[in-house]
């Protein structure tokens, strides 16, 4: 009966990671799609003003030299990776992750099984490991979301602002990347540890 319920419970568990993973491996390539968008897009804007200054007499061949190769490293990356996608994934809400942890679910109710004993000892030693480590555990990364959080909604801001305002195309184009990226930095922090990692760089930096 022990090993059953210890069975029961280890696959709801399993599964439980399992289905964690998924949504965060979805939103981490639904999130470098939309980064590099985003890029690609500021970049282009920003080709076109180098033209322009160029074409005025300006010697600006270094920063073209660089931004083209980029741009069309970003436009190969979008165009093999935005079919693979849900465009909205990168714009679900910025949510600290809150995995199912309440002591009644993972009780076996048998707690003198030395198996169960034994498990439950390396979890808690585990957890308080994690949590005494610096720059590790539940409360480090809450701190550092919070404040990402808190940047996304200040850059959404902005964003709105320049809209209002009639800002240039460029500025607008340099916020949205500002914006995406820190959205990327924040998702990031949401994950728990172990069911995640960080998303891969977006093709060429910033620019």
């Amino acid at each position: 009966m022990q090993a059953t319920l210890a069975g029961v419970r280890r696959w709801e568990t399993e599964k439980m990671l399992g289905n964690l993973r998924a949504d965060h491996s979805r939103t981490e390539v639904a999130d470098a799609v939309a980064a590099a968008a985003a890029q690609a897009e500021w970049l282009r804007l920003n080709v076109r003003e180098l033209q322009t200054e160029l074409t005025g007499g300006q010697n600006v061949m270094a920063q073209l030299a660089h931004a083209r190769p980029t741009l069309t490293q970003l436009d190969a990356f979008l165009q093999a990776f935005t079919p693979q996608i849900d465009a909205g994934d990168a714009d679900l809400p910025l949510l600290p992750c809150e995995a199912r942890l309440d002591h009644d679910f993972f009780s076996l109710e048998v707690p003198l099984d030395p198996e169960v004993l034994r498990a439950r000892h390396a979890l808690k030693l585990a957890q308080w490991q994690a949590e005494t480590e610096p720059g590790t555990g539940s409360a480090t990364a809450q701190a550092r979301f919070v404040p990402l959080r808190q940047q996304v909604g200040a850059l959404e801001e902005r964003l709105r602002v320049l809209g209002q305002r009639g800002g240039d195309p460029l500025s607008l184009a340099r916020v949205q990347l500002e914006w995406r990226l820190k959205r990327v930095s924040a998702r990031v922090q949401a994950q728990p540890a172990g069911t995640g990692h960080a998303p891969a760089g977006i093709p060429g930096g910033r620019g």
